[in-house]
């Protein structure tokens, strides 16, 4: 009797194992944003340029709505749990990026963290954790 039940699938926010490369991606970027406790429109605005230099023919309405399911996942997380989905989603990159899109990313992910001006502690720890499982180099020097 499928009357009463409603055919329309409530979406999901996959795993991180299952994860496209645009959502890990985007998680990871959305874990470097809310590391110091608030998101700058200019952290939003590098996460859309690396987006749209790593993934070309993205669709920004799929890329938006990652971005909000990352917010949502990772603000329910205490810290220890963010440390776990952090070393997560960069497993799942570590096998859907190639190593040009790497090397963009580290490139990127420089920016991003660098983008609101101010590099906190958090940011730091982040970067050593992604520099130490990607085996890239985050520049974070500001000149």
């Amino acid at each position: 009797m499928s009357w009463f039940t409603s055919k329309k699938k409530k979406d999901k926010i996959n795993l991180p194992k299952d994860m496209s490369p645009l959502e890990s991606v985007t998680h990871l970027c959305a874990l470097i944003q809310m590391a110091d406790g608030r998101v700058e429109f200019e952290e939003k605005q590098s996460w859309s340029n690396l987006i749209e230099k790593l993934f070309p023919d993205f669709l920004e309405d799929r890329a938006n709505n990652f971005l909000t399911d990352a917010f949502k996942i990772i603000n329910d997380k205490q810290d220890f749990e963010r440390d776990n989905y952090t070393l997560s989603v960069i497993e799942r990159i570590k096998v859907v990026l190639d190593e040009y899109q790497l090397k963009l990313l580290s490139d990127e992910i420089s920016e991003l963290i660098k983008s609101d001006g101010i590099i906190m502690t958090k940011e730091i720890e982040i970067a050593k954790v992604i520099e130490r499982e990607l085996d890239l180099k985050i520049d974070l020097d500001e000149d």
